[in-house]
């Protein structure tokens, strides 16, 4: 037999005032004073109606008397993956997609293709894992990741392109027979970081 608390009681009992509420947004929101209100998107966002809550806001704000209100971000920050998702019922490691890596390869050649400039664009290879990289000269060039784990940048110089015989690479980035590559990035660097790098890398080689 299941034993229902008080607790319990109350929690249902939240959550049922909190479904009935959703919805009255528009004849009832405006009659509370802010801090009312407050107690309510608190409610609402607790019971699960996050996107209730944003809508009584707006009518709230609408209302002469509401001074300095402000409107509130009641949308639930992503849950922290807890260690009961990384494993599945044997035991086994097995977290959902896009939990242990949170972008792919071809993703960091759109985002340095971006930071680049307006001339530059990317092509994502087969299953993302690799890419390709295209700006304003005769050479292209291909982000991937070597046997090593390293994030590599590889090209073939073309005469014509007129590139600098020594580019002056930014700082964490190493030449190598096929290219550059990044010895000290990892998958926990963020999207934005790597590009900004890789770009400045490509600025280097190719001088532009």
């Amino acid at each position: 037999m299941t034993t229902h608390t008080h607790d319990d009681a109350l929690t249902r009992a939240a959550r049922s005032l909190a479904a009935s509420l959703a919805d009255s947004a528009d004849h009832l929101a405006a009659v509370l004073t802010c801090h009312e209100l407050t107690d309510v998107v608190d409610l609402l966002a607790a019971a699960g109606h996050p996107a209730a809550g944003a809508r009584w806001v707006e009518w709230h704000a609408g209302d002469p008397r509401c001074t300095g209100h402000t409107t509130l971000d009641t949308t639930p920050a992503p849950a922290a993956p807890t260690i009961s998702s990384l494993y599945d019922a044997h035991g086994r490691y097995s977290p959902a997609p896009g939990t242990e890596y949170p972008y792919s390869v071809a993703d960091i050649a759109y985002a340095t293709a971006r930071a680049t400039g307006p001339d530059w664009s990317a092509m994502a290879l087969p299953w993302g894992i690799s890419a390709t990289l295209h700006g304003p000269c005769t050479a292209h060039f291909t982000l991937l990741i070597d046997v090593e784990g390293d994030l590599c940048l590889t090209y073939d110089q073309a005469t014509a392109d007129g590139w600098p015989d020594t580019p002056d690479l930014p700082p964490g980035v190493h030449e190598y027979a096929a290219g550059i590559y990044l010895p000290d990035a990892t998958s926990t660097d963020g999207l934005d970081d790597l590009a900004q790098q890789l770009a400045a890398a490509v600025r280097a080689i190719t001088g532009h």
